[in-house]
């Protein structure tokens, strides 16, 4: 069954929260004390104040159902979020959903897209060419403060005849 991946609209808001709550909550639950995984879930994702005109925040949805969000920093060059429904995490949703947010940071004229993810997902993107930059405090929960590795990758730059690039590889 083919996902369909779509602008995310003001309508899908309490839905991408309650992805994002699930997604911490069920797959950092090894990598992370309970009261952090706590403070981490309980943060909205959508009302971060640097959301605005640069922010793309795209939805993965089957039939009928969000299953997924990521969410770029077009300015930025950054993956700021990316969470899929445990229950369809290892579908590709989640590859999807990275593929459209690196070819819309390409599209802006980065080279290279850089984020920061937590011990759990690191496999997710080191499958995808993300190569480690090194580590980061985030204190983006509060108290509570999320070790995180960062992470980046170096788009393709194949020159063309009118002396343009190609963005990420998939």
């Amino acid at each position: 069954m083919a996902d369909h991946i779509r602008p995310a609209t003001d309508a899908d808001r309490k839905t991408i929260g309650e992805i994002y709550a699930a997604a911490i909550l069920d797959g950092a639950a090894s990598h992370f004390p309970p009261a952090a995984l706590a403070a981490w879930a309980a943060r909205p994702p959508l009302n971060d104040p640097a959301f605005g005109v640069d922010t793309l925040v795209l939805v993965a949805d089957r039939e009928g159902i969000v299953v997924g969000y990521g969410e770029a920093d077009l300015a930025a060059g950054t993956v700021e979020r990316l969470f899929v429904r445990p229950a369809v995490m290892g579908t590709g949703v989640g590859s999807a959903l990275l593929a459209r947010l690196e070819t819309a940071v390409a599209d802006r004229g980065h080279r290279r897209v850089s984020l920061d993810a937590a011990d759990n997902a690191l496999p997710f993107y080191e499958r995808h060419g993300y190569a480690r930059t090194g580590r980061s405090d985030r204190r983006d929960c509060g108290d509570v403060t999320l070790t995180c590795i960062g992470l980046a990758k170096t788009f393709l730059a194949l020159m063309s005849i009118l002396g343009g690039w190609a963005g990420p590889a998939h």
